[in-house]
């Protein structure tokens, strides 16, 4: 029997992972949204969505983090099957780590340009301290900045988890699920 380096394999399982996880949630919530009518989507999330360079802790490149190339990140797959359904859609995304690591001080001012899509996705959590979020109860930041961007009752909501276990992720889902978010 072959002995596995785990230190070798673990971004090869990450990412593979990563890609049977969204690849399913991805055409199911694209599929229930009635692509017709969403002109604008808005995708907010963390080194995920995206990360500038950063040479001096080993990221060179300019995409969401876990992809090897641009195309295969968590937000330009979720636009290659957005485009498929409709190449008409704009599409922002923006890194909101800083929310996630200060959420009970964010100034959601810098989001103004992202306002009012047709439809919003969430996917943030990794960054969260959960002990900080249990007791300051992030999950009225979380829906605060849910509402300060897509404060249209017509929007859909595209809730995501983390990645990693965390008490948040069991917050984020039970918000969605009382609001009845995808």
């Amino acid at each position: 029997m072959k002995k596995i380096n785990l230190k070798n394999n673990i971004i090869p399982l990450f990412l593979f992972i990563i890609s049977v996880t969204f690849s399913s949630y991805r055409n199911e919530a694209i599929n229930k949204s009635n692509a017709n009518k969403v002109k604008t989507v808005v995708v907010l999330g963390n080194s995920l969505v995206w990360v500038p360079p950063a040479p001096e802790s080993g990221w060179y490149c300019d995409w969401g983090m876990a992809a090897s190339v641009r195309d295969s990140d968590f937000v330009h797959l979720l636009i290659r099957d957005i485009y498929q359904k409709d190449p008409s859609v704009v599409i922002k995304f923006r890194n909101i780590a800083d929310f996630e690591r200060g959420f009970d001080s964010y100034h959601m001012s810098i989001l103004d340009s992202l306002r009012n899509p047709d439809m919003l996705i969430m996917k943030i959590s990794e960054n969260v301290n959960d002990i900080k979020a249990l007791e300051d109860n992030f999950i009225y930041y979380y829906d605060t900045l849910v509402k300060y961007i897509a404060p249209k009752g017509q929007s859909v909501k595209v809730i995501v988890d983390g990645f990693w276990a965390h008490d948040v992720n069991r917050l984020i889902k039970e918000y969605a699920l009382k609001n009845d978010y995808l």
